[in-house]
This record gives structure tokens, C-alpha cells and sequence, in this order.
């Protein structure tokens, strides 16, 4: 039997899939993990002295690296290491860090990045986000928060509860009690049309209250960022406004006191949406915001029956004008203080006058703080439960 000759086809074709193959060659560029410091955390501080940025790192501690079982730790022994290096930049640091380390720095599993409170103040901050924007080994998707004081102490910090303090805040801001945003967040919202973000504020605190145990972490509040630099902070209450007025508010607990009566009711929110209806008229910007939600009653510690028609209509007033106060507190801030767009007018007058947007955006810092805003709130109570009156209560004490 002859065997098939080749032809020139034949051959040209096997010469082209000669360099494929060299693309084949398995773990070329392989990291041992032996040979990586990963890094969960970092902060960012500014040294006053010496004018200067103080990177600090949370390391994973090579003992635990590989996935050490949970729970107790032997006596001095730490899930994870604080290096810190000072440099004019955050790549000089990195570099004078590099040099004391003998393993090679690895951001894949970094998931926050924490900026203390005086790097936050100065022109630092948009250097520091140019770096992690340019930087091809950061997360975008890191959390992104400003720490009261120093960032490097968050970092240094060994918590009881978890691994490190890193999970701690990362932990703390998906629970959503407040603002949450990441690297990516903020960049897009700097460089956006209102130029202006809000950042999450952590404070130390001590673990459940309790002062004699290692001091813990909270957020509080939020800073607002404008042009690059923090121009304002913002306590608790205004934040909850500011995630209204953003529609990210998620199952948030309301309690208010009808009036015409006393003690509290709690509300635990079902669901929530806000829209944002822009208006240009006769050289007039508005902007209508309207807020719909549905509640449901967890606790009754007034004498109200809520199954009489009269009083729930009177809780779900009172529901709406603490969302509406708190919605006109964040809007007076933001406005007349900080001057700051945080909460998305500028996309949305962008979207519905694009020409007009295109010729006013340059004059937005002058426009923002006069447009009019009305809030239109309704909230529908679903579910009172089954006995509208209060529990434990005489029938004689319950208004029906």
C-alpha cells in the first residue's frame, strides 16, 4: 500500500502550527505560592513631617496561607503580618517595601483599600486612585473606605471574630447599614458629570461596646469626596437621606411616633425604589424625586390598634415625613455645604437634555446648589400583623 504523498499545503500547514505549540508549554509563568505575600488589606496615610505617603499592607501569614483551620490561634501566633514603607509615591513605598520582603507582593485577593483621614483632606487622594486604576495587579473591586486617624492602625489591628481586619469592614459594609462603594465606584463617580463621590467612614470601636476587649471598627457616616479631595462628612443620619435619594437604601428598620399618640412603632422596609424626574424649564432646573415603599410592622409599643383604617394611615404618615426629613437634611448638606452631586442629579438631567447638559455642564458647580427639589414620599404599610392593637395591653388601653 502506497502511502499518501504530501503536498506543499501539507507542509506549509504543519510549519504554521509549529509556533502554536510553543504557546503549549504548560505553567510558564506559574507563582508559587511559596513565593507570593498576598495581600489582604492596605492603607494609605500621609506623613505630615516629611510630606510623604506611608503605604502599609496586611500580609496573610505564611503558616496560614494554605488554609489553616479556624478557631483558636496558639500563643503568638497571628493570621496576619503590618508592613509599612514611606515614599513621595505609592510605587516608591512598594519598591523600598519590595527590598525588606522575601516574598513578591500579589494583589489578587486584596479586598480593601482604606485611606486615612489626612491623606483624604489633601491632593494625595487622586494620586493614590491613579494608582490603583493603573496598576495592572490591583482590584478595582476592592472596598473602598476613609479611616479616622491613621489608616496604618485598621491595618495593624488583630480582630477576635475574624481572620483579619480587613474581612472586618468588608463584612460591615455589605450589611448595608451604609454607604458601600469600591475603587471602581469612586473613580467612575469622580469622572463622571458631577465629579463628586461619597466614601464610607470608619472609626475605631470597641468590639459590642465593651471598652476592656480589643478595640473593634464601625462606619459612621460618610465623606464626601469632590474633585479629588474629602470637602465634608456626613454623620449617620443624613447618610440613610443620601441612600434614599440614591435609591440604594436595602431593608432599613424605621421607627417613628404617630402623632397624636405616644410610643414608637417599628417598621422593617419590604421594598423601596426612588426615581429621579428631571425639568428644564424657563432657564429653571428641578427635580422631582419620588420615593414609594412598603413596610412591614415589627414592633407596637403605642396604644394604636394599626388594624383601625384611621391609624395605620396615620403610621404611614409619619413614615413618610421621617423619610422626607431625612432626605431634605442629606439635600441641604450636599447643596448649600458641600456643594456636591453625590447622589446622580447630573446623570439625570444628562440623560433627559443631553444638548442642553452638553452647553451648562461646565457651570454644574453653580447650577446644582439652585435646583428645586420636591419630594413626593408614599409609604404602604402591608403587613400590621394579624392583631393590629399591642401586645400584653388591657383591651381598654388599645385605641380603636
Amino acid at each position: 500500500m502506497k502511502q499518501p504523498k504530501w503536498s506543499k499545503r501539507s507542509y506549509a500547514a504543519v510549519l504554521g502550527l509549529l509556533p502554536v505549540l510553543l504557546l503549549l508549554t504548560g505553567c510558564w509563568d506559574r507563582k508559587e505560592l511559596n513565593d507570593l505575600g498576598i495581600i489582604v488589606g492596605t492603607g494609605l496615610d500621609k506623613t505630615v513631617e516629611e510630606n510623604m505617603v506611608e503605604v502599609s499592607v496586611q500580609l496573610v501569614s505564611p503558616k496560614h496561607a494554605g488554609g489553616a483551620p479556624e478557631g483558636p490561634q496558639k500563643s503568638g501566633e497571628k493570621p496576619t503580618l503590618a508592613r509599612s514603607a514611606r515614599g513621595v509615591t505609592i510605587s516608591d513605598a512598594l519598591s523600598k517595601m519590595q527590598e525588606k520582603l522575601p516574598r513578591v507582593l500579589f494583589w489578587g485577593h486584596s479586598k480593601v483599600l482604606v485611606i486615612g483621614e489626612e491623606l483624604a483632606k489633601g491632593d494625595n487622594l487622586k494620586d493614590c486612585l491613579d494608582f490603583m486604576a493603573r496598576h495592572p495587579k490591583t482590584r478595582l473591586n476592592s472596598y473602598i473606605f476613609i479611616k479616622k486617624g491613621k489608616a496604618s492602625d485598621l491595618i495593624a489591628t488583630i480582630p477576635p471574630w475574624e481572620k483579619d481586619s480587613s474581612e472586618v469592614v468588608r463584612e460591615l459594609a455589605n450589611s448595608h447599614v451604609s454607604i458601600k462603594m469600591d475603587i471602581k465606584d469612586v473613580l467612575e463617580g469622580l469622572s463622571g458629570d458631577s465629579r463628586a463621590a461619597a466614601i464610607p467612614w470608619v472609626e475605631d470601636a470597641p468590639w459590642l461596646g465593651d471598652s476592656r476587649t480589643e478595640h473593634g471598627f464601625k462606619l459612621k457616616g460618610a465623606a464626601i469626596i469632590k474633585n479629588g479631595r474629602m470637602v465634608k462628612y456626613v454623620d449617620d443620619s443624613l447618610v440613610r437621606g443620601i441612600l434614599w435619594l440614591r435609591d440604594e437604601i436595602q431593608h432599613p428598620t424605621i421607627t417613628v411616633s404617630p402623632k397624636e399618640t405616644k410610643g414608637y412603632i417599628s417598621m422593617l422596609q419590604l421594598s423601596a425604589r426612588t426615581v429621579l424626574i428631571p425639568e428644564i424649564k424657563n432657564n429653571r432646573w428641578s427635580m422631582t424625586v419620588k420615593v414609594e415603599t412598603e413596610d412591614d410592622v415589627l414592633e407596637n409599643s403605642s396604644p394604636l390598634s394599626l388594624g383601625t383604617p384611621k391609624y395605620l394611615k396615620l403610621l404611614e404618615e409619619a413614615a413618610e415625613q421621617d423619610i422626607r426629613h431625612r432626605m431634605e437634611g442629606a439635600l441641604n448638606v450636599l447643596q448649600k455645604e458641600a456643594n456636591a452631586d453625590v447622589i446622580g442629579f447630573a446623570e439625570a438631567f444628562n440623560r433627559k437634555y443631553p444638548k442642553l447638559w452638553e452647553a451648562s455642564k461646565g457651570r454644574w458647580d453653580d447650577i446644582f446648589p439652585g435646583v428645586q427639589v420636591t419630594i413626593d414620599v408614599k409609604s404602604k404599610v402591608r403587613r400590621p400583623g394579624l392583631s393590629g392593637g399591642p401586645q400584653g395591653r388591657p383591651k381598654e388601653e388599645i385605641e380603636k
